[in-house]
């Protein structure tokens, strides 16, 4: 008996693991309802990630909210130049 062959997809599989990583992770918000991160050092929203992302030199860009999870959000940055 052989493997079945493999399921073509259209993503690759460090961004399955990505979105299977924030589903599995519960939603955490802050009290004014924006979404944010939760780590040992507390709670940060979708725009204190942001300042910290400009603060390290880097160009925030505009949250993305997952259309599989509306309450996740990836708040991704790009390196100038």
């Amino acid at each position: 008996m052989s493997a079945p062959p493999p399921m073509p997809t259209i993503l690759s599989p460090a961004t399955l693991r990505v979105y299977a990583t924030a589903l599995w992770m519960p939603s955490v918000t802050k009290v004014n309802g924006d979404p944010g991160v939760a780590s040992a050092s507390g709670t940060w929203s979708c725009q204190e990630l942001a300042q910290w992302q400009h603060d390290a030199g880097l160009e925030p860009r505009k949250p993305i909210r997952l259309r599989t999870s509306p309450d996740a959000v990836i708040q991704a940055a790009v390196k100038p130049g």
